[in-house]
């Protein structure tokens, strides 16, 4: 299964990504991590992005992925 990436900015409504972010776990994870820090930089304030496989919340990451805060 693909991972696909919903950005959700301080403000406004979510949205997707216009593209996938492959099949690989780390893969994504570093391409979500890199979405919401060049979006931060560029003027473009974004509280989180969502990993999504298989149409469901995968993880989360504000700055740190949802699934670090639990370990």
């Amino acid at each position: 299964m693909t991972f696909t990436l919903s950005i959700e900015p301080i403000q406004g409504k979510a949205f997707q990504h216009g593209f996938h972010l492959g099949t690989i776990e780390s893969t994504a994870r570093l391409c979500a991590e890199d979405v919401f820090h060049s979006r931060n930089a560029n003027g473009l304030p974004t509280r989180t992005v969502a990993l999504i496989r298989n149409r469901k919340l995968f993880d989360c990451y504000d700055g740190k992925w949802s699934s670090d805060y639990s370990e």
